[in-house]
């Protein structure tokens, strides 16, 4: 991983591809943008490449790996037997560690454990956690983050929050067991192909990381405007680019 540039991840890995927009966050969706010009196919097609699956065991070192940043993997389209056969991987290669995220929390339990006619016997009990799996939710302002954290019930090594791009702030009486309740939380600015994108206010990256503190969440600032995009920008003295302990010691919190 390149921390000074902002990424806290070593490899991507996208056996599935393609998603469609859910809220205003996708206005400017980074994974479309990739998959349309380096691709060269439909992004609302939700697609399964199975040769990709194989990556993580050519990996010859420990690696954290982003699991699915080309698409939603909670999907309507993605089907669980998909979700399985990742998880398998995931399971059989302890030595890495996996980031999955969703706009989708809702569909998160049916896709990790209820069969399906796709899936009839899953992979995963009801309840069990992948050890070496960060599950997560994404949510651009206040609103988002309230509907996805309400239903974000699936148990996990890690439970994470992604705020990028941050359209506004996070804030309220509720602001605060939100954040809580998070083992990490990421916030970021919208990029452009490195340009600022919408608005996103210093005040509410640094009123993010006062929140995160009171309440012991480690954060990571990824990128802010300041009159253009900063990565890892300093924000009241210093960088924070906080990691749990998740990503060394490689396993269950």
């Amino acid at each position: 991983m390149n921390l000074a540039a902002g990424k806290y991840w070593d490899v991507s890995w996208n056996p599935i591809q393609g998603c469609t927009p859910v809220s205003e966050g996708c206005h400017n969706c980074w994974a479309r943008a990739v998959v349309n010009r380096f691709h060269g196919v439909d992004f609302a097609r939700v697609g399964f490449h199975p040769t990709r699956l194989a990556k993580p065991y050519t990996l010859r070192t420990s690696r954290v790996i982003f699991a699915c940043d080309l698409t939603d993997w909670c999907h309507p389209e993605v089907r669980p037997s998909r979700v399985d056969a990742m998880l398998r991987v995931m399971l059989e290669t302890p030595q890495h560690r996996y980031l999955l995220l969703t706009k989708r929390p809702e569909r998160m339990s049916a896709q990790l454990y209820e069969p399906s006619a796709d899936a009839p016997r899953r992979l995963l009990q009801p309840g069990q956690v992948v050890p070496n799996l960060a599950l997560g939710i994404t949510a651009e302002n206040h609103a988002r983050l309230l509907e996805r954290w309400s239903v974000f019930a699936a148990p996990a090594a890690l439970r994470w929050l992604s705020l990028e791009p941050l359209l506004g702030p996070i804030d309220g009486e509720l602001a605060r067991h939100m954040l809580g309740s998070f083992d990490w939380v990421v916030v970021g600015a919208e990029s452009l192909g490195g340009r600022p994108g919408r608005v996103c206010q210093l005040e509410w990256i640094e009123d993010l990381v006062e929140r995160c503190n009171l309440v012991e969440t480690p954060v990571f600032v990824k990128q802010a405007h300041q009159g253009g995009l900063v990565r890892v920008p300093i924000i009241r003295g210093r960088q924070r680019l906080a990691l749990p302990k998740f990503f060394t010691d490689g396993g269950e919190q």
